[in-house]
């Protein structure tokens, strides 16, 4: 099958989670023999997918005969939200003679938010919902069930992140990373907070324990305890090490937390087999068990018990437990297959009339 995915530019800074998101689902849709084409927005910076063919527009009503051609011989097209040729754009792709039209949004509670507002957000109108014959969103719950029960999707599913095993996967814990506590995360308001009222906090009752933070912008803390080490975190496959090496991650919310959804902040350590301490956000319950998989801290002083006197095979048990998780419903297969099945009964409906 052929798939033509239209979005906004991707750049490679951590805080674009579209190019997260998309570059594992996409790659698995690769892997599994679909021929991809990516149409974004000019600029130097933009991400070229290796295992797609890379489209780019400056005026998009300039572009339009080229994407044309990509649509003849298309299976479906996949408009992502921050499509940035906004709603206009869409009203084009619906008079195009794909058999299959879908809605992908990667930015939801924004998108509601403007549909409820003011029944648009910049990338789709409200009565232009019922013309895709699938809604996908990277969240679920409430995030989700407003596309069918208000605004007239066919259809609308969850398909939240994934991970990459390949990448992600348990290893042998090196020694200079070796810790009681890990905080992975560059500094913004939500880490800062984290590293404020629940790392600092665990550090200054266990003296004589190990914490790690690894990340950019940390220089400068104030009152930092002496047993709290500073490292840069660097690619994934230092990530995987360090997630390795921890006795506990510590999880906080991302820069641009999503609830409902599946974030990679925990995704990332789960698959590395590491204990995750995950700090509570709505729907987080709905995909992994706190107690049995996951520690959901209310404070810092509720690490302490599992850093102090909590034995390492309690530890372990909740590590196996939430890689079991993952490698059950969350890997980049398992995603893109759900994928490629959904859009491919459209695909057929479409295609035979």
């Amino acid at each position: 099958m052929k798939f033509v995915f239209f979005g906004s530019k991707l750049t490679r800074t951590s805080s674009d989670h579209r190019t997260r998101i998309l570059y594992t689902l996409l790659e698995g849709i690769a892997d599994r023999g679909h021929q991809i084409v990516f149409v974004q927005p000019e600029g130097d910076d933009a991400v070229v997918l290796p295992f797609a063919t890379d489209s780019r527009y400056g005026v998009w009503t300039a572009a339009r005969e080229s994407v044309e051609r990509e649509l003849a011989d298309a299976s479906a097209y996949v408009v992502l939200s921050g499509f940035g040729a906004g709603v206009e754009a869409v009203e084009w792709l619906f008079d195009q003679p794909v058999p299959a039209r879908v809605f992908y949004d990667l930015d939801p509670w924004i998108t509601l938010q403007g549909l409820d507002a003011t029944g648009a957000a910049p990338w789709l109108r409200k009565d232009q919902i019922p013309a895709f014959d699938l809604v996908f969103s990277i969240a679920g719950g409430p995030a989700i069930q407003p596309y069918a029960e208000r605004y007239g999707a066919q259809e609308a599913v969850t398909l939240y992140e994934s991970i990459d095993t390949a990448i992600f996967h348990p290893r042998s814990p090196e020694d200079d990373l070796s810790c009681d506590l890990a905080l992975v995360a560059d500094r913004y308001a939500a880490s800062e907070a984290v590293l404020e009222n629940y790392l600092l906090v665990a550090a200054r009752a266990l003296p004589s324990h190990r914490f790690i933070v690894f990340g950019d912008g940390w220089d400068g803390i104030e009152s930092w305890p002496g047993n709290v080490d500073l490292m840069l975190a660097g690619s994934a496959q230092l990530r995987a090490d360090i997630y390795s090496s921890a006795r506990i991650v510590l999880v906080p919310p991302g820069q641009h937390a999503i609830d409902y959804a599946l974030p990679y902040e925990v995704l990332e350590p789960a698959a590395c087999g590491a204990a995750c301490a995950v700090i509570d956000c709505p729907g987080l319950s709905d995909v992994f068990e706190p107690g049995r998989e996951i520690i959901v801290p209310e404070r810092g002083a509720d690490l302490v018990p599992f850093l102090s006197h909590i034995g390492d095979d309690h530890l372990r048990g909740l590590a196996t437990n939430a890689e079991k998780r993952v490698l059950g419903d969350y890997v980049k297969l398992r995603q893109s297959t759900k994928f490629e099945q959904r859009v491919a009964r459209k695909y057929y409906v479409g295609y035979h009339g």
